[in-house]
C-alpha cells in the first residue's frame, strides 16, 4: 500500500522529487509540455501540483461540489482550450471540469453522466468529451 509520488527526471536517470500521500491517486496528468504542472486523482480530492525551481513540490488539493467525501476520483483528461479545462471523472458518474490559469485552478462546472463509475475521459478540442 504504498502513497508515495514519484515525479521522474527521465533524461537524467533519477528522482527530480517524491512526496507522501494520504490517500490513493488513480490518475495523473501533465498540465503543461515542460511537465512542471501536473494533476492528480484519487480517494476524496484532485490535487493540482506544481515542481518548483528548487524541487519541491507545492499543491493545492479540492474537492468537486455535490461529490461525497469519499469519492474515488477515476480519470482525467486535459482539453488545450482557451483557457485550458481539466476534466475529472468519478466512480459515481460525475464528471467536473476545472479552468487551468496561473493564478488559480477553479472549479467552473459539472454534470452527472447516469453512467456509474467513469473509467477514461478524451477530450478532443473544445466541445467534445468521450
Amino acid at each position: 500500500d504504498d502513497r508515495l509520488l514519484i515525479l521522474w527526471d527521465v533524461a537524467a536517470g533519477r528522482v527530480a522529487s517524491a512526496t507522501e500521500l494520504s490517500h490513493p491517486v488513480h490518475s495523473a496528468q501533465f498540465l503543461t509540455e515542460a511537465g512542471s504542472e501536473f494533476a492528480t486523482a484519487g480517494r476524496g480530492l484532485i490535487t493540482f501540483w506544481l515542481l518548483a525551481v528548487d524541487g519541491t513540490l507545492l499543491m493545492q488539493e479540492n474537492v468537486a461540489p455535490g461529490e461525497a467525501d469519499d469519492t474515488d476520483y477515476t480519470c482525467t483528461d486535459l482539453c488545450p482550450s482557451t483557457p485550458p479545462i481539466f476534466f475529472v471523472g468519478s466512480s459515481s458518474g460525475g464528471v467536473s471540469c476545472w479552468e487551468l490559469s496561473p493564478d488559480q485552478n477553479a472549479y467552473v462546472g459539472g454534470w452527472d453522466t447516469g453512467q456509474g463509475e467513469l473509467t477514461a475521459l478524451r477530450c478532443a478540442g473544445e466541445g467534445r468529451l468521450l
